[in-house]
């Protein structure tokens, strides 16, 4: 996707495969952001902003105390795909597991003084050959996994002003209401905990 450049956005709806970049404020818009939504200069006062990627801005919400939400991350679609590897990763495993069972059987045939029979020797290198197969895409989606738990862990909010009460800050299904206005904040999500530390 594109980025979305604009000088400044007021009841706007914003749908951006990439970043959105706003030089002055963003005004009780909708925003939808698969990458970042920066917004250095101005405010974000009012609406919804969605970022996969993190929010960078100067203002959260006003001395009005306007509500103001603020989500960040792609948590759910991570979440939902990292079900679906477990899923997957059970049942290559299940076949693993018989298949290694039938390798070992006619392997324990082969080194036998009997052998194997023609038949047992095509079956013996199909399994050996499934058996790699299997174990590689194991190993991809494993790799995936590992790549799915760290794609959100460097997503951030960091306001270089003031964030006002009655601004919501949500990384996936964990908010946190801003009881009191607060400066100059980066926000983190920890071991599913928002935590926030002062520029």
């Amino acid at each position: 996707g594109a980025d979305v450049q604009a000088a400044y956005l007021n009841q706007a709806s914003v749908k951006a495969g990439a970043d959105v970049l706003v030089s002055s404020s963003i005004l009780h818009s909708q925003i939808l952001s698969g990458g970042r939504v920066v917004c250095k200069k101005g405010h974000i006062i009012g609406g919804k902003v969605e970022a996969h990627k993190g929010v960078e801005t100067n203002d959260i919400g006003n001395l009005h105390y306007t509500r103001t939400l603020i989500c960040i991350g792609d948590f759910q679609r991570a979440a939902d795909r990292e079900a679906e590897i477990h899923r997957e990763m059970d049942i290559l495993g299940n076949s693993l597991s018989k298949l290694k069972v039938v390798c070992h059987k006619l392997n324990m045939k082969k080194e036998s003084e009997e052998g194997l029979s023609v038949k047992e020797k095509v079956i013996y290198g199909k399994s050996l050959s499934t058996e790699k197969s299997l174990q590689e895409k194991i190993d991809g989606l494993s790799g995936e996994l590992s790549h799915l738990k760290n794609s959100n862990s460097d997503v951030h909010l960091t306001a270089k002003g003031r964030i006002f009460p009655n601004t919501q800050i949500s990384f996936g299904k964990y908010c946190k209401p801003v009881p009191t206005t607060l400066q100059q904040t980066k926000f983190f999500l920890s071991d599913g905990e928002i935590l926030s530390i002062p520029l």
